[in-house]
């Protein structure tokens, strides 16, 4: 068992992490969100220590599998003994997992307006305001109160137990989903967690659906 204390270090890249935890995981030493074909936002607790780390990972040593323009060489054996050198009870910590599939050219010069950074940042800083008058961010709620603001209607309930049953979630996967649910209805100034809010949650655990699966 490794501490939180030891895991911050091999993030700053004072000790390293053992292959059989995190091998294939790339810990960037910039600020900036790096992103490539996947990319992961990492949340590590322990006691009153508290810090956030993105990492990134490739589906596979070759770096192209599943791209739609490249032929990955990688054999199905040689992915899966790359993807397994990720423990699951560090990969069930990740709060959330993100596919960054490359850009078509199309896409990337077309002239679409999508929200600017100060419409982001306003959003976000009205989000925390509103979490910070319960007492607690939502990366922080404790059980009981997680429950009392992430009360789902049937639909949600109907959401939430298809996601758990089909994808094998632990307790501890079905609380993050419910925080991840409850920043996105804070972020549509929603009171209520609806079946849409889960179900984005829910697609940010891509590599339970797509890798571990």
């Amino acid at each position: 068992m490794r501490s939180a204390g030891q895991y911050a270090e091999a993030v700053e890249g004072r000790w390293p992490l053992p292959a059989s935890s995190a091998a294939p995981l790339h810990f960037p030493r910039t600020k900036c969100l790096l992103s490539t074909r996947s990319l992961h936002a990492v949340s590590i607790r322990h006691s009153s220590f508290i810090f956030s780390s993105s990492c990134y990972l490739h589906g596979c040593p070759c770096g192209y599998y599943g791209d739609p323009t490249r032929e990955c060489r990688c054999t199905p054996a040689i992915i899966q003994r790359y993807l397994g050198k990720i423990s699951g009870p560090l990969l069930d910590r990740i709060d959330l997992h993100i596919e960054v599939p490359a850009v078509p050219y199309k896409e990337m010069r077309a002239d679409a307006q999508g929200a600017t950074s100060d419409q982001m940042r306003d959003r976000i800083e009205r989000a925390r305001t509103v979490q910070h008058a319960r007492g607690h961010v939502n990366s922080e709620l404790p059980p009981r109160l997680l429950r009392k603001l992430c009360k789902l209607d049937d639909a949600g309930e109907r959401t939430l137990e298809l996601a758990m049953r089909k994808m094998g979630l632990s307790a501890r996967a079905h609380d993050r989903i419910l925080k991840v649910a409850r920043t996105i209805a804070d972020l549509d100034a929603s009171e209520c967690v609806s079946a849409k809010h889960l179900a984005e949650a829910v697609q940010y655990r891509s590599l339970d659906r797509s890798y571990w699966s």
